[in-house]
């Protein structure tokens, strides 16, 4: 019994390690993202990125979103916006905010 008890526990710490231990970086296709200076002067940012349904690739449409206020973006719980690799996508922010980028996310703070 003891002997099956260290095996499973060397087991789990093997894979354990292994999950954690993974470095790679994951490659992603942002040559669709455009940045642009937002045209509307009541936003403080705005976004536009193509969604795709996962299992029928055909079935396309686009997410959008807006934030007017300091406040708001600060309540809003969905301000990190991600893109899909190859996927097209638009990003605007007033002269006194920018997108930040963090791997294939982007989330607009105050400059």
């Amino acid at each position: 019994m003891k002997k099956v008890s260290v095996v499973a526990i060397a087991v789990l710490i093997g894979l354990s390690l292994t999950a954690c231990g993974d470095s790679t970086t994951q490659s992603y296709d942002l040559s669709k993202v455009t940045f642009v200076t937002e045209p509307d002067p009541s936003f403080l940012g705005s976004y536009r990125v193509e969604r795709c349904d996962l299992n029928y690739r055909t079935i396309c449409w686009d997410e959008w979103g807006e934030w007017s206020s300091a406040l708001e973006l600060a309540l809003d719980s969905n301000t990190s916006i991600c893109v899909g690799s190859g996927k097209a996508a638009t990003f605007r922010a007033r002269s006194d905010y920018q997108w930040e980028q963090t791997d294939n996310c982007f989330s607009l703070e105050k400059r």
